[in-house]
């Protein structure tokens, strides 16, 4: 089955090593049949909530292996797993599925807790891409009862705009050049192409078919790969239950890191507005 490479983006070994938490290797099918591999970190015995963690590009299940402490806390039982293409999970080299790929890898785990711990209702809770891929999952399952979305993108073509600027910025040969709009868009459409997708949507596009479901979104200020403004956009045309928090100087994806106890007290929160006690 192979083991997780240590990679930028992703540190630790695993909740038992990291924590002394027991869990268990798990393996459970997409729609299409792919495996897809991970760690189920066991909550309260008579747990009826769980959550499911979706992490960013090029990364693996570990994006959110240090927040299991937070999530173990709160008697909640966690699946941590890895996307089609990315870390122990199959995959046939194609690399990033623009969000769409890996919303059906979402569904697939919440659908995977649901059968196997008989819960009620299952959260997902993800970062970056991992952000994004949930609210477009949560936008089409109705299995999806919540969706916590740190540093998500609006969309994947204002998202490689910025990108792009921030190139031509750090380039003075290109700094003073009108920055070509259109790039952004052929980009993601041939990317589409590539993969396969016939059906791209943006999140700003469905993330209003989230309510009534809870959405809690989160941004830091310091964050330079992912402007606040996606997840403001965000907040702006998601329906109602809905809370946006925008903390000051964290980078991206480590509200966590600059917030640990606010970080806490406002995932139980949520948790308590998706299944009250």
């Amino acid at each position: 089955m192979g083991t997780l490479q240590p990679t930028d983006e992703t540190v630790g070994i695993d909740p038992q090593s990291d924590f002394g938490y027991p869990f268990s290797d798990v393996t459970f099918p997409t729609d299409g049949q792919a495996n897809l591999r991970g760690w189920l970190v066991p909550g309260a015995g008579n747990a009826r909530l769980g959550i499911v963690t979706a992490h960013g590009r090029g990364a693996d299940r570990r994006d959110f292996l240090r927040h299991v402490a937070v999530f173990h806390q709160l008697g909640v039982p966690t699946l941590l797993f890895d996307y089609r293409e990315h870390g122990i999970s199959d995959g046939a080299r194609r690399g990033m599925g623009m969000g769409l790929r890996e919303a059906e890898d979402i569904s697939a785990a919440v659908r995977f807790m649901k059968q196997t711990l008989g819960l009620e209702r299952v959260v997902v809770v993800g970062g970056s891409l991992g952000a994004s891929s949930a609210i477009l999952a949560a936008s089409r399952d109705p299995a999806i009862d919540g969706v916590v979305a740190e540093s998500p993108f609006a969309s994947l073509e204002a998202f490689l705009d910025h990108q792009l600027e921030q190139q031509m910025a750090r380039r003075s040969v290109l700094r003073h050049l009108p920055r070509p709009h259109w790039l952004p868009r052929l980009t993601t459409q041939f990317t589409a192409w590539r993969q396969g997708i016939h059906d791209l949507e943006a999140p700003r596009d469905v993330v209003a078919q989230i309510a009534p479901r809870p959405l809690l979104l989160l941004h830091g200020t310091g964050d330079e790969a992912l402007e606040p403004i996606h997840s403001q956009e965000l907040y702006g045309r998601a329906g109602a239950p809905k809370e946006l928090w925008i903390a000051d100087d964290a980078e991206h994806m480590r509200v966590f890191d600059r917030y640990p106890e606010e970080y806490r007290a406002r995932i139980a929160t949520f948790l308590i507005s998706v299944a009250p006690e």
